[in-house]
């Protein structure tokens, strides 16, 4: 068998160097960039659930009216998670409690707890 000349060994180590620092070189840029996907999900994810809690804090009041013969009743309904404060009801512009149509005039309603109803007017 013919030898191998010296050089060729240290020719191969020095590629095999140059292809592990090339490895690690890429292995890091890959693993910087996923660090920067997973903190930009992470950032996405976290302002998800501020909104979901800033939706879950916060009251919503829904008016409807039931009829039973001639006589109609206004409904005021909380599907909220907090309760709604400082309520004024107005029809034609009016405060409910001074409207001409409500007979006999009820106290106004101004807080309604989460999912409470009450009939108003």
């Amino acid at each position: 068998m013919s030898e191998v000349p010296g050089w060729v060994p240290i020719v191969i180590s020095w590629l095999a160097a140059a292809i592990a620092v090339w490895a690690a070189r890429d292995a890091r840029k890959a693993a910087s960039k996923s660090t920067s996907v997973q903190e930009a999900m992470l950032a996405l994810e976290q302002e998800r659930d501020r909104e979901s809690q800033r939706a879950a804090a916060k009251a919503r009041v829904v008016a409807f009216v039931s009829r039973a013969g001639d006589e109609a009743t206004l409904y005021l309904r909380n599907e909220g998670q907090a309760t709604a404060r400082q309520i004024k009801v107005l029809l034609d512009g009016t405060p409910l409690e001074k409207h001409e149509l409500v007979d006999p005039p009820n106290p106004p309603i101004t807080t309604l707890g989460p999912q409470a109803e009450t009939p108003s007017g």
